[in-house]
């Protein structure tokens, strides 16, 4: 076994409980852009925009507590979470499949929990990714736990997650640069500096 699959399962959980805080923080936004994408019923709309973002925290937790061997004894917590969120994104790969092909040509709103930006291919890849990498993560982490590693080791694997979990979620972020912009624009866009 690798340090990692815990890498991964920590990365995994953590864009979980990025994306499920901002979705608490700013549930309008999440309102807002379920409706804007229109693929849902109004009634399923409020209920979404009530349990995703407590499935996502809830999810994200018990994923970093098993992940460090704070969620009990054994493996099966960690594959339960793991298993759950594996779930959790290839829902949001199906609904982002949706979206995309109701709003072919047009800027709808992203609802990643990270800020606002608009959806695109990028975002279904990005959920699609995230539920292989959750899934491969939770079939060779084999029960790694904290207790009795050593301190490098956890060091490792707690550094390796918050970096995967960064650059995952500010791929969003990311997409939103204004596509106009290239490298051949970039000197003018400085003042004409070369």
């Amino acid at each position: 076994m690798s340090i990692l699959s815990p890498a991964l399962l920590a990365a995994v959980a953590l864009v979980l409980l990025t994306s499920g805080v901002g979705h608490l923080v700013h549930g309008e936004s999440l309102r807002r852009a379920l409706a804007v994408h229109g693929v849902l019923p109004g009634s399923l709309r409020r209920v979404v925009a009530t349990a995703l973002p407590v499935a996502e925290v809830a999810l994200g937790g018990l994923l970093l507590a098993a992940t460090f061997g704070l969620a009990g004894e054994g493996p099966l917590p960690g594959r339960v979470a793991g298993l759950g969120a594996t779930g959790l994104f290839a829902l949001f790969a199906a609904y982002l499949a949706l979206v995309l092909r109701a709003h072919p040509d047009d800027e709808v709103p992203c609802a990643c929990g990270v800020g606002e930006t608009s959806m695109g291919p990028a975002a279904l890849g990005r959920a699609v990714g995230l539920a292989a990498l959750t899934l491969v993560g939770v079939l060779t982490a084999q029960g790694w736990v904290l207790a009795g590693r050593p301190v490098e080791e956890v060091l490792v694997v707690g550094a390796a997650g918050v970096s995967l979990s960064i650059t995952v979620s500010l791929l969003p972020a990311a997409r939103a640069l204004p596509e106009a912009l290239t490298r051949a624009e970039l000197p003018a866009a400085r003042g004409g500096l070369r």
